[in-house]
């Protein structure tokens, strides 16, 4: 009964699309990918801390400090 019904849609696709579903499809092998080199190097606390301090301070517009924070995230 499945086969009939199966038959029958793809006639009506065929028919509405005016082209024939292929009886093989035909696909391709992947690229490989390349992922050598793709991490980024891990930063250690105390190098984050020492990179952190020897950044300028910047003026917040909305406490009106010098800090390491703007207005976009400052704590006030």
């Amino acid at each position: 009964m499945e086969g009939s019904t199966s038959h029958s849609k793809t006639m009506m696709f065929e028919q509405f699309y005016g082209l024939h579903v292929p009886s093989e499809v035909v696909v391709h092998p992947l690229i490989p990918v390349k992922t050598k080199g793709s991490d980024s190097r891990l930063i250690s606390k105390k190098e984050a801390r020492k990179t952190k301090e020897n950044k300028p301070l910047r003026m917040c517009s909305n406490c009106h400090k010098l800090s390491d924070h703007d207005d976009r995230n400052c704590p006030a």
